[in-house]
């Protein structure tokens, strides 16, 4: 039986998602809640049960953490992230959970520079596997593939 490793991006209201088997990806996209906080994590938990269709070994959630400009963002809404990655780990079948923060798997470089890595790592067939291609989803394969020993961090 194949190794089954899911990896999220999530966020108050969405939640990129990605399903690797033996390391390759399976699949990923973009899950949303129109619901507002907290419902959606509700709805966001069921669509990656969903997603999943069947057991995990590994879930792999980005969790943030308190940079020093959040600038526009709102240090609020780190309640809304964890609401919701509390809502994922409660409810996919999964064996082991593991967060992780953002700077260890991707380091400090820039998102043009790692999406720019992520996707030249992936294999043809996986790219066209990919439901969406916007910043959650690549981040998700990124946390994946960094997960699975595919991508090596950056600058730290």
């Amino acid at each position: 039986m194949a190794l089954r490793t899911v990896s999220c991006d999530p966020g108050k209201r969405y939640c990129g998602i990605a399903l690797f088997e033996d390391s390759l990806l399976v699949d990923a996209k973009l899950i949303r809640s129109k619901e507002e906080w907290p419902y959606c994590t509700k709805e966001l938990a069921q669509k990656a049960k969903q997603f999943c269709n069947g057991p995990v070994d590994d879930l792999i959630l980005e969790y943030p953490t308190v940079a020093r400009s959040w600038g526009k963002a709102d240090p609020n809404d780190l309640v809304a992230l964890a609401f919701t990655l509390g809502a994922l780990t409660t409810t996919l079948p999964a064996t082991r959970v593991e967060c992780i923060e953002p700077q260890r798997w991707k380091g400090t470089i820039s998102p043009e520079i790692v999406f720019a890595r992520i996707k030249s790592t992936l294999s043809e067939d996986e790219k066209k596997r990919m439901k969406h291609k916007n910043e959650h989803v690549l981040d998700a394969i990124g946390i994946g593939m960094w997960y699975c020993k595919r991508l090596h961090a950056g600058r730290t």
